[in-house]
């Protein structure tokens, strides 16, 4: 039955993330910690290469679970509006590129997941799931298996597999990042209600804001009390076929 089930997320993983990739790992229940999609950024902020912590891809590359590409740097630099509402850069990397900027920045996250990880990457998640219609042009024009949308995921031969995602990153201003709670406390209430599937997602920032920490933690708590089951992605695409 389609209901009943998630899909574990950690986006935003790089060598010097905080808290580190095996802390957010354990936040999750463990059933579900070796069906994690592993969303991998090649060159955090253009200044945190994969390819110079040859220990620490060796370490993602033994986990579990999918590994995703997740665009190239996850940035497009400084910018007024998301400084005031997130405290950081433009962080919507593939939202405004062309057809030629995305094929460039696709090129070159593919070819260094390729160095560390010995294979080329088959899914791809854009930062922030914004995707302008060039950049979903020039993913369409490579060997991938699918990427992920904030609603569903979507695969190479036009399946859309509707499954939202269930975000806890709101950024690092503490207004927002309360004003945000309640909003995702109804998400949450929903989901449970109507058993609906979903993707809990886990970016690091969320790991040492306490509030977040803390509703991520009771939600967990409530998914495996209530016997609901992760699911690794090649197991979700199974089962939406199977129940087409």
């Amino acid at each position: 039955m389609w209901q009943k089930f998630y899909l574990p997320e950690i986006h935003d993983i790089y060598p010097t993330m905080v808290p580190d990739v095996a802390d957010l790992i354990a936040m999750f229940p463990k059933p579900a910690r070796d069906k994690i999609s592993m969303s991998i950024v090649p060159n955090w902020q253009g200044n945190t290469r994969l390819d110079e912590a040859p220990e620490f891809a060796a370490r993602v590359k033994a986990l579990p679970g999918t590994k995703v590409l997740h665009g190239w740097t996850h940035s497009l630099g400084p910018n007024l509006l998301d400084w005031i509402f997130y405290k950081h850069d433009n962080r919507s990397e593939f939202h405004s590129l062309t057809r030629a900027e995305a094929d460039v920045r696709l090129d070159q996250g593919s070819a260094m997941f390729h160095v560390c990880f010995a294979d080329a990457p088959n899914w791809f998640c854009a930062p922030r799931w914004q995707q302008s219609r060039a950049a979903s042009d020039s993913l369409a024009a490579r060997n991938y298996a699918g990427h992920f949308s904030i609603k569903a995921i979507h695969l190479a031969d036009q399946t859309t597999i509707p499954l939202k995602a269930l975000n806890f990153d709101e950024g690092e201003r503490d207004w927002k990042i309360a004003l945000a709670r309640p909003l995702r406390s109804y998400m949450i209430r929903q989901f449970l209600h109507s058993l609906e599937p979903f993707r809990l997602v886990l970016h690091p920032h969320d790991a040492l804001h306490t509030s977040t920490r803390q509703q991520f933690q009771a939600l967990t708590s409530r998914l495996d009390a209530d016997g609901w089951v992760p699911l690794a992605l090649d197991d979700v695409i199974a089962k939406w076929r199977a129940a087409a």
